[in-house]
């Protein structure tokens, strides 16, 4: 019981020295990450949609192929990243918007064969799903500049060598 009380007391001294050495103009390490977090979520009815539009151009020009991870969909923007959840299944995957669509009633979102495919759609035809509009953000993740006292050092994660 000593040695986890004497642990956690060494523990947050380290981290409130490390702090307050930050706070005295020690540099502190920093790097950035992009992540995709959710913006909005929705739900609604999927399809997919392949045949004869395979080839063919999609709303922005770009050619549709069934084993890319895009999708169409009314309103949102090109290139628009998207979460599709299939609520009778769990399974989830991300597609890029690069279509407009889907055209019928009560349909939220058409996604490529292979979309439709991971979600477990593809033989149903369509199912219900949880849409999740992804966005970028950058995240800074700060490592404190060692505390040279304490004779230790820790590498940032891109500094392994």
């Amino acid at each position: 019981m000593k040695k986890k009380l004497l642990f956690c007391v060494a523990w947050l001294s380290l981290a409130a020295a490390s702090s307050h050495a930050a706070g005295r103009g020690h540099p502190i390490e920093t790097q950035t990450r992009n992540i995709l977090q959710p913006v909005t979520v929705t739900s609604g009815v999927a399809s997919w949609y392949g045949g004869r539009w395979i080839g063919r151009k999609t709303a922005n020009g770009e050619t549709y192929r069934a084993g890319d991870r895009t999708a169409a969909h009314k309103t949102l923007p090109f290139g628009t990243m998207v979460r599709v959840t299939s609520e009778s299944s769990g399974r989830s995957t991300v597609v890029r918007i690069n279509n407009r669509g889907p055209f019928v009633k009560g349909r939220a979102i058409d996604l490529s064969v292979v979309a439709a495919e991971e979600l477990g759609l593809y033989s149903r035809g369509v199912g219900r799903v949880k849409l999740e509009v992804l966005a970028e953000k950058e995240v800074l993740v700060a490592a404190a500049e060692p505390v040279r006292k304490f004779g230790w050092t820790r590498p940032l994660a891109g500094d392994r060598k």
